[in-house]
C-alpha cells in the first residue's frame, strides 16, 4: 500500500492545534483542525482514516472549548455514520489491520458522542455492581459528594498508569467531599473466567495501594452508557448528581482543577 504525501500533515494540524489552545488563540486552533480536516481522506482502506478520526476528536474538543456544543453534536453525528459505513465495508473485504482501524474510529467516534450527550445531564444510575472495595449501594449514597466515575481494567496500561494519580485525587481532596469510583467489567466469556478476572483486579488493587471504591459492573451495559467502550473513561459528576465531563482522554491538570471548583463552588 503506497501511503499518500498528505500524511504528515495532519498530526502537525493537530500539533499546532495543541500549540494555539496553549496560548489562548482556540478559535484559531479550531480553524487550522477544520482545514486539514476537510481534505483528509475517509476511508478505512487507506491508513489516513485513523488520522481523520484524530482530527475529527480534537476539532470536537476545540468547539467545546469554544462553547459551540450543538456543532460538536453535529460533527460527531455525521462523522459516525460516515465511519459505521466505512466499518461495514471493511469488514466485508478489508485485512485484518483495516477492519481493527475501521473499528477503532467507530467505537472512538460513537463513545465521544455518548460524552457529550452526558453533559449537564443527570448522571446514569451505576445499577448492580460487586464492590471489591468500598463502593456505595447507588448514586443516592453520594448525595453532596463530588464523583470521579472511572472505568477500567487490570490488563489496561493506559489505566494501570492513571492509578497514582486517582490515589493522590482521592487522598488529597476526599476529605473535602471527593468520591472516587473505578468499575472494571469482566471479559467476553471466550476469554476468560469472572474468578480470573475477578484475581486480576484484587492484585492490581493490593500491588498499587488504591485505597478508593473499586468495583466490577456486571456487564457492559454501564460502559456503553458513559461511551466507555474505549478505557479509561471517566466522568465528574457534583454533589447535585450532573455530569460536568465526560472523556476517555482527560487532561489530568484540567481535571483535577475542574474538581476543585465543584468542591469549592457547591461546598
Amino acid at each position: 500500500m503506497t501511503v499518500p504525501t498528505t500524511r504528515p500533515a495532519v498530526p502537525e494540524a493537530v500539533i499546532t492545534a495543541a500549540r494555539l489552545r496553549r496560548i489562548g488563540r482556540v478559535a484559531e486552533a479550531a480553524d487550522v483542525v477544520q482545514s486539514t480536516l476537510s481534505n483528509a481522506p475517509a476511508d478505512a482502506f487507506d491508513l489516513p482514516f485513523r488520522d481523520r478520526v484524530l482530527l475529527i476528536l480534537t476539532l470536537v474538543d476545540l468547539q467545546l472549548n469554544l462553547a459551540a456544543r450543538d456543532k460538536a453534536r453535529e460533527l460527531l453525528a455525521t462523522e459516525s455514520a460516515v465511519a459505521g459505513q466505512i466499518l461495514a465495508a471493511v469488514r466485508d473485504r478489508g485485512t485484518p489491520d483495516q477492519v481493527h482501524a475501521a473499528s477503532a474510529g467507530f467505537f472512538q467516534l460513537r463513545d465521544r458522542a455518548k460524552q457529550i450527550e452526558l453533559l449537564d445531564q443527570p448522571a446514569p444510575s451505576i445499577g448492580s455492581v460487586e464492590w471489591l472495595q468500598g463502593g456505595p449501594e447507588s448514586f443516592s449514597d453520594l448525595q453532596g459528594q463530588v464523583v470521579l466515575l472511572e472505568f477500567w481494567a487490570p490488563w489496561c496500561r493506559s489505566c494501570m498508569a492513571m492509578l497514582p494519580f486517582l490515589n493522590e485525587l482521592h487522598d488529597n481532596h476526599g476529605a473535602a467531599g471527593l468520591s472516587v469510583l473505578a468499575l472494571a467489567s469482566y471479559r467476553s466469556a471466550e476469554d476468560c473466567e469472572p474468578a480470573a478476572d475477578r484475581e486480576l483486579i484484587r492484585g492490581a488493587i493490593a500491588e498499587n495501594a488504591v485505597d478508593f471504591a473499586v468495583g466490577i459492573a456486571p456487564d457492559d451495559g454501564l460502559r456503553a452508557q458513559y461511551g466507555a467502550h474505549g478505557i479509561p473513561t471517566y466522568a465528574l459528576i457534583d454533589r447535585q448528581g450532573y455530569v460536568r465531563i465526560a472523556s476517555s482522554k482527560p487532561d489530568k491538570s484540567a481535571l483535577e482543577s475542574a474538581i476543585l471548583r465543584l468542591l469549592e463552588s457547591e461546598a
